[in-house]
């Protein structure tokens, strides 16, 4: 087994989590050198499909409230914020082929939409959630980015999609070889560092058969370097508590002070092709 993100070899530090589709406790080991966290050994791709074939009702379990019409203006909200923080201006959306890799029910699709984008397209492994989403003039497919032309993209938006690849290196390939020269990839994703490992094995964020690859800063840069890539623009926020886990205003101040100091176990990154 090699990190997924630096290619080392070295794992420590082996985490159990109990698996709701398997019925048994799984193991996330932690690379030595990243720090990153890696679930092995990996689930079958049978095992796989049949979780996200009963995603829906997965997340209706483990994350009340996610994927619902009703959370739509948050989402707007969470996304306006995040274009900010990082630096990407609306304006790019305009005359551009807008890529959205694991679109889910198309929240997100519709946010490109409402701001002015015209090439939308959105990608998803899930039949049933692609079908369950209705906007006008929004391409709609199957699979992967290996589904595209080659330097077709524009903006690539990957929002909590990077853990979920059981192939880092067949996706970042597919990235590269997708991806304009003058091209944008908007990365959102969970981050191991002092709040995963405060947390433990209650972090939220250690999904088995979801979450199978989840990387430290360090490593999420090292596998943007091997590929060309740099970020340009960045923003780590979250303490670790979800909505309920502890009092609204104690949440909020743990929040605030992850985001301030930059610590934050998720991040959002601006990401383009290195040209030095």
């Amino acid at each position: 087994m090699k990190c997924s993100f630096c290619d080392k070899s070295d794992f420590k530090n082996i985490i159990f989590k109990y698996s709701i589709s398997q019925n048994k406790n799984i193991k996330y080991y932690k690379c030595s050198n990243c720090h990153s966290l890696h679930q092995y050994p990996m689930p079958e791709d049978k095992i796989i499909k049949k979780y996200y074939e009963k995603y829906i009702e997965t997340k209706k379990i483990l994350n009340p409230g996610y994927l619902k019409k009703e959370n739509i203006p948050l989402l707007f909200s969470e996304r306006d914020m995040t274009f900010s923080d990082i630096g990407f201006k609306k304006d790019w959306l305009k005359k551009a082929v807008n890529v959205e890799l694991g679109c889910a029910n198309g929240h997100f699709l519709y946010y490109l939409k409402k701001n002015g984008a015209k090439n939308i397209i959105g990608i998803d492994i899930s039949k049933k959630l692609l079908t369950s989403i209705n906007i006008k003039d929004v391409k709609l497919i199957i699979g992967d980015l290996s589904k595209l032309r080659t330097k077709s993209i524009d903006n690539l938006f990957m929002f909590n999609v990077l853990e979920h690849i059981a192939d880092t290196k067949l996706l970042m390939n597919q990235v590269i070889s997708r991806l304009k020269k003058t091209g944008k990839i908007l990365i959102e994703v969970p981050l191991t560092g002092i709040i995963s490992t405060t947390f433990s094995n209650k972090w939220r964020f250690l999904m088995p058969d979801e979450h199978l690859h989840i990387p430290s800063l360090k490593g999420l840069k090292i596998l943007l370097k091997k590929y060309g890539l740099k970020i340009i623009g960045s923003k780590r926020f979250g303490s670790g508590y979800t909505t309920g886990m502890i009092p609204f205003f104690l949440k909020y101040i743990f929040d605030k002070f992850a985001k301030t100091f930059c610590y934050g176990d998720r991040g959002a990154f601006l990401v383009v092709y290195d040209n030095n």
